[in-house]
């Protein structure tokens, strides 16, 4: 059988965010498969892919469709209408690509059937209840997932609204890939499927960045960086990455400590829906001087804003150990987050980093430790030395990464 390879998703690549679904493909391309994504595009301005062009991966032959009926997010005037809307939608796109999927197969020698996330899952499941995963390989991959968060605070009413999460948990594919983003996939995927024949609980990988010293002294003077405590953070805006925590720490900070007020810089970079919110919180609290908006940044530039900062800020409500803290971890910046998930595995307070418990009033501790930080020198050095060494052993290249699931898919394919 060839080394031909489909994968299925409802999410398509990204050239500033979420590098891993672009990676995923090219690292199969990289080593001699035959590369087909069928994928279905989010066309609503209240999605993720507005400020994004279509991207074709070199090497990936992309079927690209748009969800039907995503436009209709762009009128729904109520956040529980969009939400119920965008659910309906999400169900019709597994029968979407399940169609597609069945075109395809017709048509090609698929040695492996790749579910990229939920709906791509999904709808592998579709193909092989109907037969048509066949002597093929079928692999289930999963980002993370907010389920345990839902199973351990007794969530109910959540987790039936993601039953679909859970179908899509409970297929027995012969490779399932959770990744090790501090959400807790392996406990909820213990409840769910313990039994599965083949899962792997990995970390994403993160390389050595090159770094454009031209690049860098232009943030510099555009964002006026030159003897400033700067922090950055980067996500895409949305409600559940909690920036607006970062703004209030910073308006903490300069209340308390005044004499540093016009010393402190916060870049926010990334976009989303929540951008306008965010900017409106900034400006009633008078720090359009301290925070400013960089936007959307292609992957490739943002080690470039991390080399230029001092602090890395995360304070999502889920988990913050996604891949903006681990190529903070890689570029060896002083990190400050919330103790939540498995986030505590990688930073330890005052160790590896800065930590809080979520559940404690943690606004006016994160700045005391920032004055801190600009006070102690010897604490910014050795945090970052403990770091250092915390990353050289537990952090994956994305060659390493990718090299160990081509191995196991192809030794499935032999067998």
């Amino acid at each position: 059988m060839t080394k031909k390879i489909l994968f299925i998703s409802g999410i398509d690549f990204k050239e500033k965010s979420i590098q891993v679904i672009r990676k995923t493909p090219e690292a199969y391309v990289k080593r001699g498969w035959d590369v087909h994504y069928l994928v279905l595009r989010d066309v609503s301005k209240r999605g993720n892919y507005y400020y994004e062009e279509p991207l074709n991966p070199s090497g990936v032959q992309v079927f690209r469709h748009h969800f039907f009926f995503s436009y209709l997010l762009n009128v729904i005037p109520f956040q529980i209408l969009r939400t119920i809307a965008n659910k309906i939608i999400s169900y019709i796109g597994v029968y979407q690509l399940l169609f597609h999927a069945i075109r395809l197969i017709r048509n090609n020698e698929y040695s492996v059937l790749y579910g990229y996330e939920h709906i791509g899952t999904r709808t592998v499941s579709f193909l092989k209840f109907f037969g048509k995963a066949r002597n093929r390989i079928t692999v289930s991959r999963f980002q993370g997932t907010w389920m345990a968060l839902y199973y351990k605070s007794k969530r109910y009413l959540k987790l039936l609204l993601n039953v679909d999460f859970y179908l899509a948990m409970r297929f027995k594919s012969d490779l399932c890939i959770m990744t090790d983003d501090g959400t807790q996939g392996d406990f909820i995927m213990g409840k769910i499927q313990p039994k599965h024949p083949d899962f792997r609980f990995w970390v994403n990988g993160v390389d050595f960045s090159s770094i454009n010293n031209e690049l860098c002294n232009e943030i510099k003077i555009n964002y006026n960086l030159e003897d400033k405590i700067s922090l950055i953070s980067v996500s895409r805006l949305e409600s559940w990455k909690r920036v607006d925590r970062v703004i209030n720490i910073v308006n903490h900070f300069c209340n308390k400590y005044p004499d540093f007020k016009d010393k402190l810089v916060y870049l926010i970079v990334g976009e989303g829906i929540d951008r306008p919110r965010l900017e409106l919180l900034v400006d009633d609290l008078k720090l359009r001087n301290q925070i400013k908006f960089v936007g959307a940044v292609p992957n490739y530039k943002v080690p470039n804003y991390l080399k230029v900062c001092n602090v890395f800020m995360s304070f999502y409500d889920l988990s913050n150990v996604g891949n903006p803290l681990l190529e903070a971890m890689r570029m060896n910046k002083v990190i400050m987050t919330l103790s939540n998930g498995d986030t505590s595995k990688w930073i330890r307070h005052k160790k590896t980093g800065f930590i809080y418990s979520p559940k404690d009033s943690f606004y006016d501790k994160v700045a005391n430790d920032l004055a801190l930080l600009v006070k102690d020198d010897e604490l910014n050095r050795n945090i970052t030395s403990e770091l250092l060494n915390f990353s050289e052993k537990n952090l994956w290249t994305w060659e390493e990464r990718f090299d160990e699931e081509v191995r196991i898919v192809e030794s499935k394919i032999k067998c």
